[in-house]
């Protein structure tokens, strides 16, 4: 066969399933609009020659021209950085008259700024509406010119990231809290989409975290107390550590110095020593910064303890002078309470979002003043608009020792009564508290280890001994580390090859712990561990138990359920088959850690059992670099394991947005051919790659008897229409149940289907597959292969972060030349990196779960 790789075209649609007809998404059918856009390009310098410029300073710049009529009866939109839009071409702008400057006063002072535009070349929107001849590049040219002449209004006015904006709280609804420095708005997402039918607007309700505004000093100790809790330190009494910490939280954070003579904007540049210890040279003597303020600006310093803030090579501000500016975007990691606060802001009820949602148009279209409709633009009808789906029916699955298949209630089944398809057989455990003498006589009192074994053999897990397992005490005084750990495990199980270690995690255990725990069972020793938190002992009951037993059984090699061959394409059954996932996983953005790769695959028929690579790379780089060496060993896995190579190919990949597509196609599918001829020169297998996300902006809800009791829709329920891409082949598949707030479908797109297969041969498999996660008794949100992955990244930045001694991998300062600082820590963390353990590997034992 041919090795030459083609782009997937839509077979056609679906028609399995029930029909349903009034399911509700979030967007609107927009009038196509006719005539000529033209485009302008932009270049804006400071007055120092600068330029790339902020967006939000852009548009002051812009609201100034604007305000001189510098573009005539024009209606014009921008977006901030390069790209203006005008409705007709502007005589204004020709000749001598494409350079304007503009005067800006900040802090008392004027800053010119030069704007020069050069006209680039008219947009036909005709592209729009003809079928046949337009070039993808054309459409989107048009798609991006009236996308910013929608977005351009509510931008100038409010907070705004790309295709996002977030007017001014107007209630308490509007906004939340995320701690005491911390605050969160409500906001809109917006994208203009072309479809079959059509140009339609998808508007969905967003958020985005803001610092909160007030005293420098203030913030700062609610900053430490969110992050220390009962053991937060007073701002001068931080230990080293709590002050490198704070001079990460503040570092890029914009103030305004207020209660003395000079008011300006600064923009925090680290942390210093007090202002009582801060010496420098002033008038040929050296003062510190306490005297200097009450020398210069007669101003008594009520905290001359505090730390200072750096905002220059030379300059330190006491923090309380200092206030911090307002409206300004965090962009840095949250904190999982952080984390858990934000999702609780902006958990709705599909009802309540998709009002909102209709909210939104009012900022978009406005009924006064400048509005899209100048340009001849407009919502078809202010309603919501409505598509017709299908549900899928639940597949067939293999559980229970006997192999007897049975069907699921679509979205979840109970595990009681019922026994594993494999289960695993312990040998010898070992159980082992960490913490102090309290919570070894807890564990020692309570029935928690009788009760877990009594649900892995309800489920079962074969035990080949009678006895309990050994219960030992780790001191929260011993020193934690993967050489200690294996030293004790040693003494309390001398003579024995331990099966499953069972720890117990008492209330304080730090994460260093966890990572030390998951070091020498996952990469020194090759045995299964698992590990409770004694702080949720209070939820310690049948299906607490029951959940831990999926865990452990596929940790040990077993296997809880599959889908069974009559509910997988037959094309599957026929020659082997390998599915593969993958994913990657980057750093935050005040960090210049690596980011990491995971790639799973299937090693058995059921399409059940996997193995895994882990690798890093160029940070924030999404395509894998060494994708090819991946797909090698792991094909060749796959060969030791069957006695034959993979005829067929499926690849779930996750974390690709729309505009990696192209990059995708070009540099990662190739690679998993290569890696295929790597393994074996004759190993070709027919291939099928699929990208699988969440990151769209696409909501559906239906009422029942179509969607469930809150609105959402049922698992199974597939949208391959009205909403679809004009020129690629994709759908949106609700696999799982919605249990709070408004449930996200996954968006699938095929890019390349050498296996020739039907919309309902992959509707069908990716649906099915959503039943095979191991861990629960629920069909989940994507096929587990693209899970899986998710969950091998997660392993691997706790081991590396143990390993680099860095904590949390995400929290690694930069310094100097970013790029060198990247290129030094992708060494050190390739340098650090292991596999898993040969046997883990070699057992398919799902040791990430």
């Amino acid at each position: 066969m041919s090795h030459q790789l083609q782009l997937a075209r839509r077979p056609g649609l679906g028609v399995k399933g029930t029909r349903i007809n009034n399911v509700t998404v979030n967007a609107f059918k927009v009038k196509r609009p006719t005539g000529t856009v033209h485009h302008y390009d932009v270049t804006i310098v400071d007055d120092r020659g600068r330029g790339d410029l902020p967006a939000a300073l852009g548009r002051r710049l812009f609201g100034e021209l604007e305000a001189g009529r510098a573009f005539g009866n024009a209606a014009v939109a921008f977006d901030g950085k390069k790209n203006m839009y005008a409705n007709k071409e502007i005589g204004e702008l020709a000749g001598a008259g494409s350079a304007r400057e503009v005067d800006l006063n900040e802090d008392g002072r004027t800053k010119r700024f030069k704007v020069k535009f050069q006209y680039v070349a008219p947009i036909d929107l005709r592209v729009l509406v003809q079928t046949q001849g337009v070039q993808p590049a054309d459409m989107q040219r048009a798609i991006n010119a009236l996308q910013m002449v929608i977005l351009h209004s509510p931008m100038m006015k409010y907070v705004s990231v790309r295709t996002k904006f977030f007017p001014d709280p107007v209630s308490s609804e509007s906004t939340g809290s995320l701690g005491g420095c911390l605050e969160i708005w409500r906001g809109y997402s917006v994208s203009l989409r072309p479809t079959p039918g059509g140009l339609i607007l998808n508007v969905d309700t967003t958020s985005i975290p803001l610092l909160r505004q007030g005293n420098l000093s203030q913030v700062c100790q609610a900053y430490l107390q969110e992050k220390y809790r009962n053991a937060a330190p007073r701002l001068d009494n931080m230990t080293g550590p709590q002050k490198v910490e704070l001079g990460r939280f503040l570092r890029g954070v914009k103030i305004r110095t207020s209660g003395y003579v000079q008011t300006r904007s600064y923009t925090i540049k680290g942390l210093g020593d007090s202002a009582s210890k801060i010496l420098f040279e002033h008038n040929g003597r050296k003062i510190n910064v306490q005297t200097y303020f009450r020398q210069n600006y007669q101003l008594n310093l009520q905290q001359p303890n505090l730390p200072c803030v750096k905002v220059s090579a030379a300059a330190f501000l006491p923090m309380e002078v200092c206030q911090i500016q307002p409206k300004q975007k965090w962009g840095k990691k949250l904190t999982p309470e952080q984390t858990k606060d934000a999702l609780n802001f902006i958990k709705k009820a599909p009802n309540v979002r998709m009002g909102d949602i209709k909210g939104g148009l009012q900022f978009l279209f406005p009924t006064t003043g400048p509005s899209p409709r100048s340009w001849g633009m407009d919502v078809e009808s202010r309603d919501l608009m409505k598509v017709q789906a299908r549900v899928l029916p639940p597949p067939t699955l293999n559980q229970t020792s006997g192999n007897r298949p049975f069907k699921p209630t679509p979205g979840a089944w109970e595990i009681k009564g019922k026994k594993f398809e494999v289960g695993s057989a312990i040998k010898h455990w070992l159980a082992i508290v960490f913490g102090g003498p309290r919570q070894m006589v807890e564990i020692q009192q309570s029935t928690a280890l009788a009760d877990l074994r009594r649900a892995c053999a309800d489920c079962g897990i074969q035990f080949h001994s009678p006895a309990a397992p050994a219960l030992v005490h780790f001191s929260d005084r011993q020193q934690i580390n993967p050489v200690t750990l294996k030293q004790f495990l040693m003494k309390a199980s001398p003579g024995q090859k331990t099966d499953l270690i069972v720890c117990f995690l008492g209330p304080g255990t730090p994460d260093s712990t966890y990572a030390a725990i998951k070091w020498m069972t996952d990469i020194d020793l090759g045995i299964a561990s698992q590990c409770l938190d004694m702080k949720k002992s209070k939820k310690w009951g049948r299906q607490y138990w029951e959940n831990l037993a999926l865990k452990i059984n596929v940790k040990l090699g077993g296997r809880n359920h599959s889908v069974h061959s009559s509910s997988l394409p037959q094309v599957f059954q026929k020659e082997p088959t390998i599915i593969f996932g993958a994913d990657v996983n980057h750093p935050s953005p005040d960090s210049s850690a690596p980011s990491i790769v995971g790639v799973v695959a299937t090693m058995d028929k059921t399409f059940s059992q996997y193995s895994t690579a882990i690798g890093v790379q160029t940070s924030r780089v999404e395509m894998m670099e060494d994708l090819a060496t991946f797909v090698k060993d792991l094909v060749l896995q796959f060969k030791a394991k069957l006695n034959i190579f993979p005829k067929r190919l499926l690849f779930y990949r996750d974390g690709i947005s729309e505009g990696q597509f192209p990059i995708c196609f070009e540099q990662e599918i190739p690679k998993v051919v290569l890696g295929c001829q790597l393994a074996d020169p004759a190993c070709r297998p027919r291939i099928t790659f699929i990208v699988v996300g969440k990151r769209h902006n696409f909501r559906f809800s239906a009422q029942a008897p179509d969607g469930d009791r809150s609105g959402n829709l049922k698992p199974g329920t597939v949208v391959d229409q009205g909403v679809i891409s004009t020129s690629e082949w994709d759908f949106y598949l609700n696999s799982h149940a919605g249990l709070l707030g408004t449930s996200k479908s996954s968006h699938y797109t095929i890019l390349v289907d050498e296996n020739n297969l039907s919309a309902d041969d992959v509707e069908g498999l990716s649906y099915n597959l959503t039943y095979s996660y191991a861990r629960s008794t629920r069909s989940v949100s994507i096929p587990p292969p693209a899970y899986y992955a998710h969950h091998v990244c997660t392993r691997a930045k706790l081991l590396l972060s143990h390993a680099t001694g860095t904590g949390d991998t995400e929290s690694v300062a930069t310094s100097g030349d970013r790029s060198l600082e990247e290129g030094r820590m992708l060494q050190q963390y390739r340098g650090k990196l292991k596999q898993v353990h040969d046997d883990i590997r070699r057992g398919q034992k799902l040791y990430f779960m």
